[in-house]
């Protein structure tokens, strides 16, 4: 498998990156080519870093139940039967990350494609549409191709690198503006 770009990619401008994909196997394989976004948060990590709630659910304390949120943002005096949360750094941190939503750098307009049947010894070319939505040099950190027949996953991590300009006049200046980007991926079957 080989990927390639062979223009200049600008910001906000659709680029395409074709994929060569060749059946070195000896039987007919059906594939689909996913490139997944970014991880999102789940739910679950979200509740855990919810602020708890301040309000004191019992009435033993008339003071406290009357005076609120105010007196405990102001003074920093928290409710008796209240505990404060606690949290080690090395935890908080790691829980942080787990939820942290990366910006958007280059998203893929075809996300699931489908490639096939492939014949043994045969090839085809697929061409994948993608957008950059920030200056610089961004890596395509997976693809996924999937064999559609026995649901076998194969995970290509950091597949190519793509420098992407402002527009397209500042990119002329480069001398090597005509080189093709490849990178070649071998996929053991």
């Amino acid at each position: 498998m080989s990927f390639f770009v062979n223009k200049d990619i600008v910001v906000g401008q659709v680029f395409t990156i074709q994929v060569y994909i060749v059946n070195k196997s000896s039987h007919v394989q059906n594939l689909a080519i996913i490139v997944p976004n970014k991880k999102r948060p789940n739910e679950s990590a979200v509740r855990i870093l919810s602020p708890i709630s301040l309000s004191s659910k019992s009435s033993k304390s008339s003071k406290w139940s009357s005076v609120g949120h105010t007196d405990i943002l102001i003074h920093g005096n928290p409710p008796p039967s209240q505990l404060e949360p606690f949290m080690e750094e090395t935890e908080f941190l790691k829980k942080y990350f787990d939820i942290e939503t990366p910006d958007a750098d280059i998203v893929c307009l075809e996300n699931n494609v489908r490639v096939g049947p492939l014949s043994p010894s045969s090839s085809e070319y697929v061409t994948l549409h993608f957008i950059a939505a920030k200056e610089s040099l961004h890596v395509i950190e997976l693809i996924q191709v999937v064999n559609t027949d026995t649901g076998l996953i194969t995970n290509l991590r950091n597949v190519l690198e793509v420098l992407v300009s402002k527009d397209s006049s500042s990119k002329n200046e480069n001398k090597y503006s005509d080189v093709i980007m490849k990178k070649q991926v071998i996929v053991a079957e």
